[in-house]
């Protein structure tokens, strides 16, 4: 009989860590490639924001907030299926804690191609779709390769001309490095932003 019982739970455990393994990359049977592992709420303190100023660089330290919720499927033209995550980002200067950033969008894979889809919307009056693949390394990179839609004042003023951005995601940790190509001031300028967030 303990012989049984031993059998047994030894088979539980087997089939325990089966399901674990099989749900790193499903959620509820739909297959969400790389991008499951965003899930979560994160929140980092360690961002660094390097943005244009009319004669120098303006840096700013600051925290965050990172919501990653499940939407489900869609099914494109009868044939392409997709998962689908959402995301609103929320940004906060470190030197008087008021909020200077604000952001939503999906995260989209394509598990048929493998191909993952980053879309981006600030209260700006801009909106883009970043698209790429998981690395070698085993990071999420993206970047646009499609036209960025921008209001006529933010085409002629602050222009974003191209977006690119690489995500890893190593247990509850999750760093990124992203940059926005600006056409301002009368010059080009990498509009870059990085951090180090822990999932909650």
């Amino acid at each position: 009989m303990r012989a049984v019982v031993v059998l047994l739970s030894v088979l539980f455990i087997t089939l325990l860590s089966v399901n674990v393994n099989a749900k790193s990359t499903k959620i509820d049977g739909l297959e969400f490639g790389p991008i499951a592992s965003l899930v979560g709420t994160w929140e980092g303190d360690k961002g660094v924001d390097v943005a244009p100023g009319k004669t120098v660089p303006l840096v700013a330290p600051y925290f965050e907030t990172i919501k990653v919720e499940v939407v489900g499927d869609v099914t494109n033209a009868g044939t392409q299926k997709l998962a689908i995550l959402s995301y609103h980002q929320e940004v906060f200067r470190k030197a008087d804690g008021k909020k200077f950033h604000d952001q939503i969008g999906y995260w989209i894979y394509d598990a048929a191609t493998k191909e993952i889809h980053y879309t981006l919307s600030i209260p700006r009056a801009v909106t883009l779709m970043a698209s790429g693949k998981l690395t070698a390394s085993g990071a999420i990179k993206v970047s646009t390769d499609t036209e960025i839609g921008q209001s006529p004042f933010m085409q002629k003023n602050a222009k974003t001309t191209k977006f690119e951005m690489t995500v890893t995601v190593n247990g509850d940790s999750l760093r990124y490095a992203m940059t926005t190509h600006l056409d301002i001031y009368g010059k080009a300028f990498p509009h870059t932003d990085v951090n180090v967030l822990t999932r909650k």
